[in-house]
C-alpha cells in the first residue's frame, strides 16, 4: 500500500474544483522517485507547501480546506491524514521554488516535469 498515493487520490474525491499541491518530505519522496526506499510510501501522513499568494485567494480555498477535513475524517481510521500543510514561509526554500517543478502528481498518473535541482 502506498500510504501518501491512498491519502492523495482521497483528497482528491473530495475536491470539487481542480488545484495544485506542492508536496515535500517522505509522500514527496515516494510519490516522485522510482526505486525511493519502500518505507517511505508507509508514512502515515502528506506534507505540503501552500503558497502565500494561494492563501490570499478571494475564495480562501474553502473547497480545499472541506476537503482535507473529509479526508482526514475518512482515513482517521486508518491513521492516516493530510494536516502538515506549512506557509512558504515557514520552511526553508530556494528563492524560485515554484518556478522548479520535479514532479506533477495527476491522480492516475505521477509524471516528471523536470530534473534535479
Amino acid at each position: 500500500m502506498n500510504n501518501p498515493l491512498h491519502i492523495l487520490q482521497t483528497l482528491d474525491r473530495h475536491l470539487t474544483v481542480p488545484m495544485e499541491l506542492t508536496l515535500f518530505g517522505r509522500a514527496a519522496l515516494a510519490l516522485g522517485y522510482a526505486g525511493s526506499p519502500a518505507v517511505f510510501a508507509t508514512t502515515r501522513d502528506v506534507d505540503a507547501i501552500l503558497p502565500l499568494s494561494w492563501l490570499e485567494a478571494a475564495d480562501e480555498n474553502r473547497d480545499f480546506w472541506q476537503a482535507q477535513q473529509r479526508t482526514n475524517e475518512e482515513l482517521e481510521p486508518k491513521g492516516l491524514y493530510l494536516t502538515h500543510l506549512f506557509r512558504e514561509v515557514e520552511v526553508i526554500l530556494t528563492p524560485d521554488w515554484q518556478a522548479v517543478v520535479f514532479v506533477n502528481c495527476q491522480f492516475g498518473e505521477i509524471k516528471a516535469d523536470g530534473g534535479w535541482w
